[in-house]
């Protein structure tokens, strides 16, 4: 099965459909954005999945945008929101102008990346894409997450790494002022690094 057939089995499936609230950490994403970049700022939303954070923090008052490698998102979930999101995987960052956004937000999507360099080369391109503001949050554990949500026989969290890993990666691209760890999810947010 390839990546985007697991994922537009995921998206397809009952189980996801139940769970209408989304992602809880998106809350804690939204709290941070609202506390740390200023109203009317432009974020770039890496992977909207169905798009409740990208509507929270228009709710909010931002210029959002996002991507998304799920073409069958944007026919159906994220309908009212389409022409602010582009069809473009984590590899395909690259085509996004440099400094682009005034923040850009990763929540539960590197992790499924298959490679380091995979993860690495996407943390890298968001760096680059922001002016200033980069928040990720990063799945660590892989127990049930292929069955927590659309019993999936295919492991989501492709690439297993752990919490000091994640945060060594961060740490490249951007200083990490704010870093929590709820025992499944890393977040890791802050302003990003000046190239040299």
């Amino acid at each position: 099965m390839t990546p985007i057939e697991v994922y537009e089995r995921l998206y397809a499936s009952p189980r996801y459909e139940s769970f209408p609230n989304g992602c809880p950490r998106h809350d804690l994403v939204r709290d941070w954005v609202v506390r740390n970049v200023a109203p009317g700022s432009s974020i770039l939303e890496v992977g909207v999945g169905r798009g409740r954070l990208m509507r929270m923090l228009d709710e909010a008052g931002y210029v959002v945008h996002g991507t998304e490698f799920v073409q069958r998102l944007l026919f159906n979930d994220l309908k009212d929101v389409d022409d602010r999101v582009f069809l473009l995987s984590c590899e395909e960052l690259g085509l996004v102008e440099t400094a682009t956004y005034d923040c850009v937000i990763s929540s539960d999507v590197i992790e499924h990346l298959t490679t380091e360099a995979a993860a690495e080369h996407a943390l890298t391109n968001m760096a680059r894409i922001t002016k200033q503001w980069l928040a990720v949050t990063v799945g660590l554990t892989t127990a049930n997450a292929n069955t927590t949500v659309a019993n999936l026989d295919f492991d989501l969290h492709r690439l297993s790494k752990d919490r000091s890993w994640w945060l060594a990666q961060y740490g490249r691209v951007a200083e990490c002022t704010l870093e929590c760890y709820d025992g499944q999810s890393l977040f890791a947010f802050g302003k990003k690094r000046e190239v040299k």
